[in-house]
């Protein structure tokens, strides 16, 4: 009879545990699962905007089209456009720039003596960018049709969630839509159920333990 309830309580032990992991390891793809239907929503209402409005996909008449639907891109970190070709084309990021150049600035610009490190940043500048456009058109080769890229990065502390998915208008593809989105809360809610499930398996194993 002890072997029996020993064999009984090791295999509950171990259901349990798997149950675990697999939860442990489902939580974070799904919430990031819910923030990427959230921007393909906008990446589609975005699309039906400018087949609605009759918008070229080019760089120009996708600014004017930026600043007139600012609403479309509210609580997003950043939304980019890029052509067929992977070139960057529209940025909501830019376009806050361009605002405010509007703005009379009181500082005092200081322009660096030495050449040399100013070639050099430059340099660096064009390496990223390089690089940058690289990533983008690999992730343009990749994709799948009617599946988005989901990318998830860790820059300076913060997490971001980012899709890319293709605008197409009349069954033709116009180009492509990246909706960054940061998403700390998702960590700290993966961190927060992690420790509870571990607690309470903790807490359950310890009573197997004791009643063995």
């Amino acid at each position: 009879i002890l072997r029996k309830f020993l064999i009984f309580n090791s295999l509950v032990f171990l259901v349990l545990g798997l149950f675990t992991f697999f939860y442990l390891s489902a939580i974070q793809p799904n919430l990031v699962k819910q923030r990427v239907e959230k921007h393909t929503v906008i990446i589609n209402n975005t699309s039906n905007h400018i087949e609605r409005l009759k918008i070229s996909f080019k760089e120009k008449e996708l600014k004017n089209f930026l600043l007139s639907t600012t609403f479309l891109f509210q609580n997003l970190e950043r939304v980019q456009f890029y052509d067929t070709a992977g070139i960057l084309i529209g940025d909501t990021n830019v376009i806050d720039l361009d605002q405010n150049v509007f703005v009379r600035s009181e500082s005092i610009i200081e322009e660096n003596i030495n050449k040399d490190s100013s070639i050099s940043e430059e340099t660096v500048k064009e390496d990223k960018l390089i690089k940058k456009n690289e990533n983008i058109n690999n992730l343009i080769a990749s994709k799948k049709i009617g599946d988005p890229i989901v990318l998830e990065e860790k820059e300076n502390n913060n997490f971001f969630v980012k899709t890319l998915d293709s605008v197409a208008i009349n069954g033709e593809i116009l180009g492509y839509i990246m909706v960054t989105e940061q998403a700390n809360e998702i960590l700290t809610a993966v961190e927060e159920r992690r420790n509870f499930i571990l607690r309470t398996v903790i807490a359950i194993a310890i009573a197997i333990f004791v009643f063995s």
